[in-house]
């Protein structure tokens, strides 16, 4: 996301009359935010760069956008949300349209796939199902009490608020909790992730990772270091770094 002074002059007349705006983008498209909510976009149509289908939903009150690879999602004033790009990994969300239809408060994003935070604490997916479009099976664990969702390219994680985590998705990119999963069952203050792989922080200050052993998901080189004194956790597309708090 960018925030720019105006517009490239190549864009359509319509996306120009804004003198700010915020931009977003997909792979191969992008979507404007003009004032007073409305939205225009341009780019590859099967990336999100045409919406003329929803376009009368996009023309005014629109509070947020997100987006993955091919795709877009629009938060309404009313907390509803609109999707457009390729209808398989998001831009079709017909499947849960009653779900999204109110009171969500937060779209999150795998590259493939979205998860809506709504504000009861529920977790709504769509999308490619290998890339954490199908959360049926952690569905039970994911009705309330959701905080917040991460997502790396192809698997999500859910903190819920005693700290537990709930992971769904691709298995290699994090989607698979279970050789950690008494780490994360409590105690956890905030997800971190990289492209393929998670990192739990949790209150008393230990760091669990999971996913894509080489993009951060195995620390077991530095584990006695992660055991405890971190404050702070960074992320990369492929790396994690932590930061201690150490005795003077």
């Amino acid at each position: 996301m960018w925030v720019l002074d105006r517009l490239p002059t190549n864009t359509s007349k319509h996306a120009v009359e804004s003198t700010r705006c915020r931009l977003y983008h997909t792979s191969r498209a992008f979507a404007a935010a003009k004032e007073r909510g409305a939205i225009v976009t341009w780019g590859q149509a099967d990336c999100g760069g045409v919406s003329r289908a929803v376009s009368d939903q996009l023309s005014h009150g629109i509070t947020a956008v997100y987006s993955n690879s091919r795709c877009f999602a629009a938060l309404t004033e009313a907390g509803a949300v609109i999707t457009w790009g390729t209808p398989l990994l998001g831009g079709d969300c017909s499947a849960v349209a009653a779900e999204l239809s109110h009171g969500v408060v937060a779209v999150f994003s795998t590259a493939q796939a979205f998860a809506a935070l709504k504000d009861a604490g529920a977790v709504v997916t769509w999308g490619a199902a290998a890339g954490g479009g199908d959360c049926c099976r952690v569905a039970d664990r994911l009705a309330a009490d959701v905080t917040t969702v991460c997502g790396t390219a192809a698997a999500f994680a859910a903190l819920k608020t005693g700290g537990e985590v709930v992971a769904w998705g691709n298995e290699d990119c994090g989607g698979d909790t279970r050789h950690v999963a008494a780490e994360l069952s409590g105690g956890v203050a905030s997800l971190h992730c990289t492209t393929t792989a998670f990192a739990a922080l949790k209150d008393m200050g230990a760091v669990v990772t999971w996913g894509f052993r080489s993009d951060g998901g195995n620390s077991d080189a530095v584990r006695a270091q992660l055991a405890v004194g971190v404050v702070g956790l960074s992320s990369t597309r492929y790396a994690f770094a932590a930061l201690r708090e150490v005795e003077s």
